[in-house]
């Protein structure tokens, strides 16, 4: 008890507690987000570190299409605009789809 489930140093203070998800849930099964026995205590830092570099789900699509960060499905890569090359980043086509973009209010038409 007290011990934080990632680095299993104590936690001290009630701000650096978050409540954590032993198995990852998303993309994966939801009912692990419910499940009593899937949850424990870290501390806030070593959950959202884990989040951001263990939990992060590779989603790979077929030839010639990209994936909807919006709408979440593999769209044919015309449904898509060029991304500006950013240090870094390999992606090709933006995050979002053109019809998701106009609901959004990013694209114009």
């Amino acid at each position: 008890m007290g011990a934080c489930y990632r680095c299993g140093e104590k936690i001290k203070f009630i701000d650096e507690l978050s409540i954590d998800h032993k198995k990852n849930w998303l993309y994966e099964d939801v009912s692990l987000f419910w499940d009593l026995n899937n949850i424990t205590f870290s501390h806030l830092k070593c959950n959202t570190s884990a989040r951001r570099h263990n939990n992060i789900q590779k989603i790979v699509v077929p030839e010639g299409t990209a994936w909807c960060s919006n709408c979440h499905k593999s769209l044919p890569v015309s449904n898509f605009g060029k991304k500006k090359k950013t240090k870094g980043s390999n992606r090709k086509y933006r995050a979002y789809c053109n019809p998701c973009r106009k609901v959004m209010g990013w694209q114009k038409g």
